[in-house]
């Protein structure tokens, strides 16, 4: 008896063992993931020239082809109203809902009836990785883990902030600053 119970809890270190093993490769692998994504991030803003008393001269075309100054903070009524529509457990979630894969899985088998699952940190990856038009299940693989690397290393208000720098509006206008500005002229 004495030895079954040495056998397992020696299954449970070597188990154990392996799991940090692979803990600490997706954390050296993920701050890759997530650094990549944010550089992509950082040169997609546009390059803005002011006068010596801050005045705009000129606003460069980002590398997308859009216009797009960011904002640094996200007004609170639009990051309700946003989250409300686009992701609702996007505070309790690590980058993907596995509930709304789930439902998305069983959609794909023809099971179920729900299409969307990408939350707004999949969606965020998903326009800086440029891979909006490319709909596929390893697609969909590979946002999760950039997602999850995203979520690890920075924090939400920072993910939300990108998003909303970085959606593409119409008009060549990207994100909520730059959108507001050409449909508002705020």
């Amino acid at each position: 008896m004495l030895k079954k119970f040495l056998n397992i809890n020696k299954y449970i270190k070597i188990s154990a063992v392996v799991l940090f093993f692979f803990l600490f490769i997706f954390l050296l692998f993920g701050h890759t993931l997530q650094k990549q994504v944010v550089e992509e991030y950082q040169n997609r803003e546009s390059l803005i020239i002011k006068d010596r008393f801050g005045k705009e001269i000129f606003i460069k075309l980002n590398s997308g082809g859009y216009w797009a100054r960011y904002l640094d903070n996200v007004p609170d009524r639009f990051k309700k109203l946003l989250i409300k529509k686009e992701d609702k457990y996007f505070y309790y979630h690590l980058g993907f809902n596995p509930g709304s894969t789930f439902q998305a899985a069983l959609n794909y088998l023809g099971i179920g009836n729900r299409k969307a699952s990408s939350t707004i940190t999949q969606q965020l990856v998903k326009i800086l990785l440029k891979k909006e038009s490319e709909r596929n299940l390893k697609n969909k693989i590979i946002e999760a883990f950039y997602a999850l690397s995203l979520e690890i290393y920075h924090s939400k208000e920072d993910i939300l902030k990108m998003y909303v720098n970085s959606i593409y509006l119409g008009n060549q206008a990207q994100g909520l600053s730059e959108a507001s500005r050409l449909y508002f002229n705020l």
